[in-house]
């Protein structure tokens, strides 16, 4: 709305230049309150100050990234975002998207030192699939990005595939990843109407590792409420869904995680 108000603004001004004085006053008027008006209503849909996803994202994804795991991206946001580790020290990701570029493949060794080029240079499926004849974890935002190379699991807003522990250390640290990333989603306001995709796909990702401690802690109270967070955050709409949830979260996980 606003470039096209600027636009009529635009147009106003040059008819204004053709008319006589007044016929000029009213026509400047006129694309005054066109553009004023296109600030007032279009400002609250543009502005993304209170939008706090993606740096939840990126501590989120720093809380669940281990430090010798592979971690392969697609989108341009998320090679810029990279992950946050809870000391604050940045880990930077593959870039998928970008492997078909070779300037990009040139300075790869900077972001994955372990990842050969011409490897790199065979796209995203070729680098899989090398991490994984290495045993090495490949974590990713994208499921689909680790299609076919063997049983994924999910902890915060990643899905693995090679994460080889076993299934009680699996489960465990699907919960203990929702615990230290439950404090991050108390920033998070209510998506607004025709909200991006990828923002929403964000917070999906964020919701996926909630289902995944769900899963592990099964029917009892604070299954159920890692549930309520994850149905919570895909609807997008009710902040005390994620808020309180992850109180009530928390508190009762609190027996659980005291016994020996």
């Amino acid at each position: 709305w606003l470039v096209l108000a600027i636009g009529a603004g635009a147009g106003a001004g040059r008819l204004a230049a053709l008319l006589p004085p007044r016929g000029a006053r009213a026509v400047a008027v006129v694309g005054a309150l066109t553009i004023a008006s296109a600030v007032v209503v279009g400002a609250p849909v543009v502005d993304a100050s209170a939008d706090h996803t993606l740096d939840v994202v990126v501590r989120a994804e720093g809380i669940a990234l281990p430090d010798d795991a592979l971690f392969i991206v697609a989108e341009d946001t998320e090679c810029m975002g990279g992950a946050m580790r809870p000391d604050g020290t940045r880990r930077d990701a593959v870039c998928g998207g970008a492997l078909g570029l070779p300037w990009y493949v040139a300075r790869l060794s900077q972001v994955e030192p372990r990842l050969p080029a011409p490897v790199a240079a065979g796209g995203t499926r070729a680098v899989v699939a090398w991490a994984r004849e290495r045993g090495l974890v490949v974590a990713s935002p994208h499921d689909e990005l680790l299609a076919g190379a063997g049983p994924l699991s999910a902890r915060g807003p990643l899905v693995f595939v090679g994460d080889t522990g076993e299934a009680g250390e699996a489960r465990e640290a699907a919960v203990r990843t929702a615990v230290d990333v439950c404090p991050l989603l108390a920033v998070l306001e209510p998506l607004p109407r025709g909200r991006h995709a990828f923002t929403e796909g964000q917070w999906w990702n964020i919701a996926r590792g909630f289902d995944a401690a769900a899963f592990a802690l099964g029917d009892g109270d604070a299954g159920r409420h890692a549930h309520v967070i994850a149905d919570g955050l895909r609807a997008g709409v009710d902040p005390a869904t994620w808020r309180d949830g992850c109180a009530r979260f928390v508190r009762a996980l609190a027996p659980v995680r005291a016994r020996p």
